[in-house]
């Protein structure tokens, strides 16, 4: 059972587009209200992102989020358990450094960033791996931070989307759906995803799309 779970933990790593790495329905991400569960968090909701140099805590807007259905497993360890996909990005406190859920799947790495809702972000260890992947209704989170990160049952996880662009209109009287919205990234096919609070959020597709 463990070799066909490796094998299809292995296949999905590499399957999964840059644009699908997500978090599970049910995960409850950090705000500064508490933890809200992803799928009833909206555009213009604020959440929280940290430094995982200092784990300092900051407040990020969600200027994106997208659904699918994709294949998950499940990670835990004292004091979290986070389904996600097995591309999406996680911290290795060990190594300082970003890398794919499948690498924790597969026990190639030990270790993730513990955020506890009060105290200092530390390691934790993962200490259960599930034994299948299943299908789940996953979220992507896009902030408007630098940091581009925020927290997902304790966990902190990368937000491994398209470049964003945050463009005001000059006439607040237009349409947000038909008026014109220019990206400064070189790219190409800027589409208006919403408008919270009167600014017009607009995804840009450049040459850097899909990095980290």
């Amino acid at each position: 059972m463990r070799l066909v779970f490796l094998a299809a933990a292995a296949a999905l790593s590499t399957a999964c587009s840059s644009e699908t790495s997500c978090v599970a329905r049910g995960a409850l991400v950090a705000t500064p209200k508490g933890r809200r569960p992803v799928e009833e968090l909206a555009l213009g909701d604020e959440v929280t992102a940290v430094d995982p140099a200092s784990g300092e805590r900051v407040t990020a807007t969600l200027v994106g989020i997208r659904r699918a259905m994709r294949e998950c497993i499940t990670l835990t360890g004292e004091g979290f358990s986070l389904t996600c996909t097995t591309d999406h990005p996680l911290y290795d406190p060990s190594e300082g450094r970003w890398a794919p859920a499948g690498d924790w799947a597969l026990g190639a790495r030990s270790a993730l960033l513990f955020v506890p809702q009060e105290g200092h972000p530390r390691a934790a260890q993962v200490t259960g791996r599930s034994s299948s992947v299943r299908l789940s209704e996953v979220f992507d989170l896009t902030v408007d931070h630098a940091l581009h990160n925020f927290v997902a049952d304790g966990v902190l996880v990368h937000n491994k989307s398209r470049p964003l662009e945050i463009c005001a209109y000059p006439d607040a009287g237009s349409s947000y759906e038909s008026a014109p919205c220019t990206c400064s990234t070189g790219g190409s096919g800027a589409t208006v995803c919403s408008a919270p609070g009167g600014v017009a959020v607009c995804v840009c597709d450049g040459a850097d799309a899909g990095r980290n």
